[in-house]
């Protein structure tokens, strides 16, 4: 091969042996390898842009290793923190076989009572909204109490766990647990009413109770009003915490807040006995020993009627939300939400008040908008939801649902009246 060519003599073209050339190969092939070795395993240190680029690439890998560890950390905590919400929230098949097994005894422990679902039909109705059967209804309620069951808790709402601070907010005053508590809530406009109601308990009632506690929730007195109920009550007096809760709640004609309380308080007793300000204990009252027997054998001792139709004294969205058509409870007076008394039980907590509360929570169920209040509507044709009745509408639902035609089961006797209207001042006259 020609290096160099018109040179001097001594750069005459030459040509390479190859031998030499043969060494030359050898001793680069050998450096070649041994800087490759070093890269690869490790000896020679690297250096450079080349250093830079793996070093980042490697800090990227184990800062991906991470984030993978991390992002999978945190979505197992999201999920156990789920399920621990769907715990309180929802209902596994487990706990849905065993509240139905509850329902069924209290379904079959007891002979019939008179006094069920009316089996006149509509087109026989001298009123509009009395209670009788539609010939035509193209549903009918199942006659699996199980599957009622899952109906009923498939409404439970995930805003209750949301709002545990909440409820912790209505106990917060009571600071022990009771056999008996006694519950009612009062308004600025009915204060006098709630007089009379005080009066009425502490004469008929409390003389036959021990370990029991009377609380009063404040949803609006005047500070003049709420200084002389704390002084002359015997009762404890709480603040309902509004604050707490979507404004909905703040709508006193809503009765949202009354569910809320039942629901938090259940837990601190034994019997909870709910009363508005209108409720007055009778003479019979001394039968309370039957009246909490009653109770803890059924789950809960409330009042329905004979008059209003639950299906004409409902809006047809609460009906929505539960699955159902209206004329399926055509046959049912609608429940009377004055007084009730509940037993602390999970069938009661899960399968009543929580689908309760979660109603409450629910916009288009309980607080609906332009909803009417009066149901004076008595002339025929008939006609379903002229009118709503909010809370009362939507627990006598649930327990229709749940108790069938042995709605009776749950009808408590006549210890309790309502007297609206019924005012007193037990507790001095107002100043002003």
């Amino acid at each position: 091969m020609t290096v160099t060519k018109g040179c001097s003599s001594r750069n005459k073209t030459t040509m390479f042996r190859p031998k030499g050339m043969f060494n030359v190969l050898v001793v680069i092939t050998v450096l070649l390898i041994t800087l490759q070795s070093g890269y690869l395993f490790g000896w020679w240190p690297i250096v450079g842009n080349e250093q830079a680029q793996l070093v980042q690439s490697g800090e990227q890998g184990e800062e991906k290793g991470r984030n993978d560890i991390t992002t999978k950390t945190i979505e197992k905590n999201k999920a156990k923190e789920a399920g621990s919400a769907r715990a309180v929230l929802q209902t596994d098949d487990n706990t849905i076989e065993n509240l139905a097994v509850i329902l069924n005894k209290k379904l079959s422990d007891f002979p019939s009572e008179k006094g069920g679902p009316t089996k006149k039909l509509c087109d026989r109705a001298k009123s509009a909204s009395e209670p009788c059967v539609n010939a035509t209804c193209p549903t009918m309620f199942s006659s699996s109490p199980e599957i009622r069951l899952k109906q009923i808790l498939s409404t439970r709402n995930e805003s209750l766990h949301s709002f545990k601070s909440a409820m912790a907010e209505v106990t917060r005053g009571v600071s022990a647990s009771f056999k008996y508590m006694l519950v009612s809530a009062v308004s600025a406009n009915h204060y006098y009413e709630m007089q009379a109601m005080v009066k009425n308990v502490h004469t008929h009632l409390l003389p036959r109770l021990t370990n029991f506690t009377f609380i009063i929730f404040d949803l609006g007195l005047t500070p003049l009003q709420r200084n002389l109920t704390e002084k002359n009550c015997g009762c404890t007096v709480l603040d309902y915490p509004f604050d707490k809760l979507p404004a909905l709640f703040s709508i006193l004609k809503c009765y949202t807040w009354k569910p809320m309380i039942i629901r938090s308080l259940i837990e601190k007793t034994e019997f909870l006995v709910w009363m508005d300000s209108s409720v007055r204990w009778n003479r019979t009252a001394q039968s309370l020993d039957s009246l909490f027997q009653r109770c803890r054998e059924r789950g809960l001792q409330v009042w329905f009627g004979r008059i209003g139709s639950v299906a004409v004294h409902t809006e047809h969205d609460m009906f929505r939300f539960y699955g159902d058509q209206p004329c399926q409870y055509d046959p049912y007076g609608e429940m009377h939400g004055s007084y009730g008394v509940y037993h602390n039980e999970p069938f009661v907590r899960y399968a009543v008040l929580d689908p309760w509360l979660s109603c409450a929570f629910t916009r288009r169920c309980m607080c609906l908008q332009n909803a009417k209040h009066s149901c004076a509507r008595k002339t025929l044709p008939r006609r379903t939801g002229v009118c709503h009745r909010f809370d009362q509408s939507s627990l006598g639902i649930i327990l229709i649902k749940l108790y069938g035609s042995r709605i009776k089961l749950i009808n408590m006797n006549t210890q309790m009246e309502v007297h609206r209207g019924d005012n007193a001042k037990w507790f001095g006259r107002l100043a002003g």
